[in-house]
């Protein structure tokens, strides 16, 4: 089981102080898609709660990730807006066919594939 690890502070005995940076916030989105993408409905499972995370630091608004077998939902929560998003995996039969032993999956969100987290942090700004 692969395990995706959210953001982290340092000790405060520490000198120097570590902040959160939307680079490495970012990266861990591409982290937990390029996971999902490899791995399907285990990996959507293991990244939920990370995705939220990290997504509630890029966007500035409450982000919550669920997921309930191929599908999963994104709850976005703001002073101005809330809203559900719908998603879905599904199976790259082309590249399934090619690479029999290596499964990949392709990610739906509202009828829009997802390859990055540019993707994604678009398509919830585009909503917000």
């Amino acid at each position: 089981m692969n395990l995706v690890v959210g953001p982290f502070l340092r000790k405060p005995h520490e000198q120097s102080d570590r902040h959160f940076s939307m680079y490495a916030a970012s990266k861990r989105v591409d982290d937990c898609l390029r996971l999902i993408m490899k791995t399907g409905v285990l990996g959507l499972t293991d990244t939920t709660a990370t995705l939220g995370l990290n997504l509630t630091y890029l966007v500035g608004a409450n982000v919550v990730v669920t997921n309930d077998r191929q599908s999963f939902t994104i709850t976005v929560k703001s002073q101005q807006v809330n809203f559900f998003m719908t998603g879905c995996l599904i199976q790259d039969t082309f590249h399934n066919i090619l690479n029999p032993t290596q499964p990949g999956y392709l990610i739906s969100l509202n009828r829009q594939l997802i390859n990055t987290s540019d993707d994604l942090i678009e398509t919830l700004y585009a909503q917000l």
